[in-house]
Order: structure tokens, then sequence, then C-alpha cells
């Protein structure tokens, strides 16, 4: 299986077919903890799935113990997905933030039973009709492992859940667009 693209350009909302729930992706990257609670309180976030493969943060609030209690306070569930984080072998192993997303593109497919775990983890929420949302550090999704994650929901039979990238702007990019 060929390695999935890396894109370049902003990534764009899609329609769901179905009307029922719907799958978000946002980055913490510059944010508090209140600036990101804020956005999912905005966005009506029911569930947060937390991509990062260690949840440690030394921002105040957003390693997992304390975000997950501060989400449960407001009404918003959390899981910490590990098995999708991108490994720390693959992140040091890079010398480039595009090397990294390649190698972990190339990871991803060398063990779908990753992408298996996370649709079996949303997809009971979306089915519900709630409001899921993927969770990193990098605020623009195409700077971010969860862009490739998102895109491998999407390429699973059936997903044709809408979805939508959260408050992408506003911190500096990873990787130049040219």
């Amino acid at each position: 299986m060929p390695a999935r693209r890396l894109r370049g350009f902003p990534s764009m909302a899609r329609n769901s077919t179905n009307g029922a729930g719907k799958l978000l992706s946002v980055g913490y990257q510059l944010r508090t903890l209140e600036e990101l609670v804020g956005i999912l309180l905005d966005q009506d976030i029911d569930f947060v799935v937390d991509v990062r493969e260690r949840p440690h943060s030394r921002k105040k609030g957003l390693s997992r113990k304390p975000l997950q209690a501060h989400l449960n306070r407001h009404g918003i569930g959390y899981f910490h997905a590990d098995f999708a984080g991108n490994p720390a072998d693959i992140r040091h192993a890079t010398s480039t933030h595009y090397e990294c997303l390649r190698a972990y593109s190339e990871y991803l497919c060398e063990n779908p039973e990753i992408v298996c775990r996370l649709d079996a983890v949303v997809r009971p929420e979306l089915e519900l009709g709630k409001r899921v949302c993927l969770l990193c550090y990098e605020r623009h999704p195409d700077d971010c492992h969860r862009i490739l994650l998102v895109e491998a929901l999407e390429e699973q039979a059936d997903f044709s859940f809408t979805v939508e990238h959260l408050a992408q702007e506003g911190a500096p990019r990873f990787l130049s667009v040219e």
C-alpha cells in the first residue's frame, strides 16, 4: 500500500451524507487550556480523542490527567488513544517535520490495525450523532499526524461523516506551503 499523500494546503471541511455525528480535529499549539476548552465548547464537542503518543505538555493543564478532569467538568468525554500517536522513534529518527510525517504515513500503512482501533473508538460516538474531536499539539492539521489519521478514517468503507479542522490559524507553520 503506498504512503498517504501529504497536503500542503489548508484542509477543507467535507460534507456528510448521513447526517450523523461530525469528526473534528484541533491542535493546542500556542493555546492555553482555557482557549482550547473554549473552542471545544463553542463547537459543541462531546468527546475528545487525544492522539498524542505521550500526553504530556509543559503547558499548564494540557497533560492527560488535568486535561481529562477539566474536560469532564465541562461535560466533554476524553479518551487517550496512545496507539495512534506518532511514535518517539519516528520523531527522533527524522530530521525534518516533513520526513517525520512521511515516516508516520508509512507506519500507518504498515500497521493498519491503528486505523481500525481508532475507528472503533470514534465510530460508535459518531453514529450516536456526537461531535468527536481528535486532539494533538500542532495547530495546523497539515503539520500534524492527525491529518493522516483523518484521511485514513475517511478511506474506511462506509465512513461518511463530516470532517472539519478547527481554528488552525494563528501559529507558525511547521511545513511551508509553496
